[in-house]
């Protein structure tokens, strides 16, 4: 596989997990709306809005906790992606520290991206159109021979609450876009939202291509 190409895949991923946790809440505690218990799992419905129809499901979970870098982080995962992300949350807010994913022609490789400063991607407290930046290196390691460094920006900006039906239903969320820069990659930022909800995280997120739509939460009230 092309260096290039590996750096783009790689460099996808690292922007999709700092946009997909990207997300605030006002006059809360950051725990509240990235739940990060172990056992806890989600289902979402994916659509591909280009071709207007359901692609499946996809199911995220948190493993366990783990330590990474002198700090104890949970290991949000999305095994049918093969991907796992390090995240913590505390008084100051949510923060990814790295993520690892699998390469979809070759399983067995895992390349892992570390966030050289730790991103807050949860400002606390946060209002409702307030803007905030993450701007950072990230290293990419592969093989153990293969080791690049990139610089990744996000500009994240609270929209306030939005209703978002699930199941029938319809549940406040804060709805969070983000717009974020990958150097070195092309001119063409990767933009979308997402909607967190109290007690349930991620119900929603939507690209320009997809859409990823809460389907069932095993929660705390459903342990």
């Amino acid at each position: 596989m092309k260096t290039s190409v590996l750096i783009k895949k790689v460099m996808l991923t690292a922007a999709a997990v700092i946009f997909c946790f990207s997300f605030t809440a006002a006059q809360e505690s950051p725990a509240d709306f990235c739940p990060l218990e172990p056992g806890l799992k989600w289902t979402y419905s994916l659509f591909n809005k280009k071709e207007a129809k359901k692609k499946g499901d996809v199911q995220a979970v948190v493993d366990k906790t783990e330590e990474y870098g002198g700090k104890l982080y949970s290991l949000y995962e999305v095994p049918s992606k093969g991907i796992k992300c390090f995240v913590r949350s505390d008084e100051q807010g949510v923060w990814v520290k790295a993520a690892q994913m699998n390469l979809p022609v070759l399983s067995f490789i895992y390349v892992t991206l570390e966030l050289e400063k730790e991103a807050n991607i949860l400002v606390f407290p946060v209002r409702e159109g307030e803007k905030w930046k993450y701007e950072g290196n990230v290293k990419v390691k592969a093989l153990a021979i293969i080791s690049i460094k990139a610089k990744i920006t996000a500009d994240i900006e609270n929209k306030g609450i939005d209703e978002v039906a699930i199941n029938g239903n319809t549940v406040p969320a804060y709805h969070i876009s983000a717009r974020v820069n990958r150097n070195l990659i092309d001119n063409n930022p990767m933009t979308g939202s997402c909607w967190m909800a109290r007690d349930m995280g991620l119900v929603k997120a939507e690209t320009k291509n997809s859409l990823l739509v809460l389907r069932e939460f095993a929660g705390n009230n459903n342990k």
